[in-house]
Formats: structure tokens, C-alpha cells, sequence
């Protein structure tokens, strides 16, 4: 009994603190630059900031010849679109596959799950330059620490990215496709007090 009495405490502390002292996020007033590069090796897409206004950030998304491109994933409170610039992009919006040739525009619309791909051998480029093509500063700086784990080399990978998404969770408007929505904010929210007590920080 004591032991489990003992268990139950060493659980519940991290839950404790959490409670008691929130997250402190980031100031992102300067952390973008004009011409400033985030890229996913995995995923094979790069992002130059082109523009900022404000809390807006706009950029030049490339695909590498190859390229898997971002899993499957919806977003609840935002559009994703731009204008493909060079090449041909493979897309799925909710399972349905197409293709956005140059010079068209693509619209991945909030609320659908979607992906991209560039199964060619020629680079692909989607420039996001129109009002409406920013994302949120917040969400773009999340994808910057999402991308290191993604990239690097060490081991425990989806455990580190669960975790890691468990402390940006306010921030990031992205959910895989497969388990249900409020299944992996519940799981995020679970496993935020023990992300941040194994020095997780956003």
C-alpha cells in the first residue's frame, strides 16, 4: 500500500506543477528574419521567410525532387494555400489525390485532412506571398522545433516529438491523421507535466 501511495505521489507532482506554474512561451517579436531558412530532411521541404507583418509570416516553400512531403495532417483554424511557382505539386485534400501545376494556386482549406508531395525528379516551389498565404509566427516557429527533432539523429524519436508537441500544444494547429482529434489533444495535455519535468520547454 505504501508503495503505491509513494507511486501515485511521484505521478502526481508533475501534474502539480503544472497546474501551478503555466508555460512560459517564447517572445517571437524578433526571432524571424526576412531570408531566414527552417528545413525538414526528413519530410524534404525547405521554407525561406520572404515576408513579415505583425504576426504574419510568409514564405517560399521548396519540395525536393522525391520528396515525401509532410504526413497527413488537419488543421482546425487555419487554410494552407500559395501559389506553385515551378513544377508540378502532388496533393490529397480527404483522400482524393490531384496535382497543381505552375502557376496555379493551391488551397488546402482548415477542417480537411491533406498532404504534398513531389514524386518528380525536378524541384518543386510553392510561393505564399498573398495576404492570405501567411501562417501564424507561432506555428512556424513550432514546425522549427518539430523539424530539429524530425532531422536529427538520436534515437526515441516519436517519443521525443510527442513530448516536444505536448509543451507547443497551445501553439500548434496540427493533428495526424489516424487517431482521433480529441484522443491526441487529450494525450498532449496528459503528457505535458511529464514532458516539462524531462526538461521539454517550448
Amino acid at each position: 500500500m505504501s508503495l503505491l501511495i509513494i507511486l501515485l505521489i511521484a505521478l502526481l507532482i508533475p501534474v502539480v506543477y503544472d497546474l501551478l506554474s503555466p508555460i512560459k512561451y517564447p517572445d517571437l517579436q524578433d526571432y524571424f528574419k526576412v531570408g531566414q531558412v527552417f528545413t525538414s530532411k526528413a519530410e524534404g521541404v525547405t521554407q525561406t521567410v520572404i515576408r513579415l507583418e505583425g504576426e504574419k509570416l510568409y514564405s517560399r516553400i521548396t519540395l525536393d525532387p522525391g520528396c515525401p512531403g509532410p504526413p497527413e495532417h488537419i488543421h482546425l483554424t487555419m487554410d494552407e494555400t500559395g501559389t506553385v511557382t515551378k513544377g508540378t505539386l502532388t496533393m490529397k485534400i480527404d483522400g482524393i489525390n490531384g496535382k497543381v501545376k505552375s502557376g496555379d494556386r493551391l488551397v488546402l482549406p482548415k477542417g480537411h485532412f491533406h498532404t504534398f508531395s513531389n514524386p518528380s525528379d525536378q524541384e518543386v516551389e510553392i510561393t505564399c506571398e498573398k495576404d492570405t498565404d501567411y501562417v501564424n509566427v507561432k506555428f512556424a516557429y513550432c514546425l522549427t522545433k518539430i523539424y530539429a527533432i524530425m532531422d536529427s539523429k538520436s534515437g526515441f524519436k516519436t517519443l521525443r516529438l510527442l513530448l516536444q508537441l505536448s509543451v507547443l500544444h497551445d501553439w500548434f494547429d496540427n493533428y495526424i491523421a489516424g487517431p482521433p482529434i480529441p484522443v491526441q489533444k487529450v494525450m498532449r495535455l496528459g503528457m505535458r507535466p511529464y514532458a516539462r519535468l524531462l526538461g521539454f520547454r517550448p
